[in-house]
């Protein structure tokens, strides 16, 4: 076999110099051709938007000349780059370390073990025509399989589902209007049908997305509280607890959204921070375009009321409009409140006003960093 082989390439090698020998030119453009594609396809292997176009090309080069192991490769490469090209936007938002580069592996028969596995970062799933579902489906169960490492067992399912199918519709929701028919016909339906719970859920996420706290606090929070409760009896009480953590930020931003209409109405104070069994968290919301004169000092000042107050966990947002002055304001806070430690900067979707872009930190009580981090 292996020197029939030789055989072969030997011959296509002979007949490609004599080709190169009687049409120089041709033969030299052939040869730069397949050096570009070659660099290109490697390249394209390293960043995901080259990628999407590699797929593009092979694709329908594939289908047209019936190469259907090169359409499988491809229609995967299809998948893959462009879910990680949505997903790597997204980690910006989400909580360190929940976001890595999917990879494919395509099965015959789609089982419950086939899904998932949790030492990679691999979904397993059964090759369609549709490639709008195959899409939505690597999207949806890669969501699945990356949100609360190591938590999801603890966390109550109807927000855990819930979590999925809320990122899923919202990278939906920048893609075409066929996906979103998709979307609700297979994963949200049947979804509502199993647990009729989860739709009151999805609005309640979407009220919190709109101001940037159902990533930049609410997935933080529970994740860091069922990392506390796995192996205690607070496990039994992640239900109760997740509840209440969704309800106090809906409070906190039904009561802002008043500030925003009324510059004269005031915030409860209990409302800046919660105590729950595990975790102490707090708000502070830069900035006042009044208090930004000033610098920092107001806020630093607030850091050291809520390190006094004891709270463990402390969010930071800032708007897209002030958005240099909040990132100063972080830093601050780094170069003169050593108690706190920074554990991760994150860039939510919206701001605390409800306009895109914003940015956000969570700093941790050091004799907490352990644990909670």
């Amino acid at each position: 076999m292996i020197e029939s082989a030789c055989k072969i390439i030997g011959s296509v090698c002979d007949k490609a110099v004599s080709f190169a020998g009687a049409y120089p030119l041709l033969g030299w453009i052939i040869a730069f051709g397949i050096l570009l594609l070659f660099v290109f396809s490697s390249v394209a292997d390293l960043i995901p938007k080259l990628g999407v176009i590699k797929a593009d090309l092979l694709l329908p080069i594939a289908k047209r000349f019936r190469f259907h192991k090169l359409v499988k490769a491809a229609t995967k490469a299809d998948i893959q780059n462009n879910v990680n090209a949505v997903v790597r936007r997204l980690s910006h938002e989400l909580p360190k370390d929940w976001i890595r580069d999917m990879a494919i592996k395509w099965v015959e028969l789609e089982g419950k073990d086939d899904l998932f596995n949790d030492d990679e970062a691999v979904i397993r799933m059964r090759p369609l025509e549709n490639q709008d579902l195959n899409f939505l489906t690597a999207t949806y169960y890669f969501f699945k399989k990356s949100f609360f490492p190591k938590t999801r067992d603890v966390i109550p399912q109807t927000y855990r589902d819930a979590s999925v199918l809320f990122t899923t519709r919202r990278v939906v929701d920048e893609q075409k209007d066929k996906l979103k028919t998709l979307y609700e016909d297979k994963l949200l339906e049947p979804a509502i049908e199993k647990d009729k719970k989860i739709i009151t859920v999805l609005e309640k996420y979407g009220e919190i997305d709109d101001h940037g706290f159902f990533t930049g606090t609410f997935l933080r929070e529970i994740h860091a509280v069922a990392s506390e409760a796995r192996f205690n009896k607070l496990r039994f009480q992640m239900s109760k607890e997740t509840h209440d953590i969704l309800a106090h930020i809906e409070e906190f931003m039904g009561h802002y959204k008043s500030k925003l209409a009324d510059k004269n109405f005031e915030m409860p104070d209990k409302l800046w921070s919660r105590i729950g069994p595990v975790t102490h968290y707090g708000f502070l919301l830069v900035a006042h375009p009044i208090k930004a004169a000033f610098g920092a000092d107001a806020y630093i000042n607030r850091v050291k009321e809520k390190l006094v107050e004891g709270v463990d966990r402390l969010y930071v947002f800032g708007t897209a409009q002030e958005r240099e002055f909040a990132i100063m304001v972080i830093n601050s806070i780094v170069g003169q409140v050593p108690e706190y430690k920074l554990v991760e900067r994150f860039l939510p979707s919206k701001d605390y006003r409800g306009e895109i872009g914003g940015v956000g930190a969570l700093f941790i009580k050091r004799d907490n960093s352990s644990n909670l981090a």
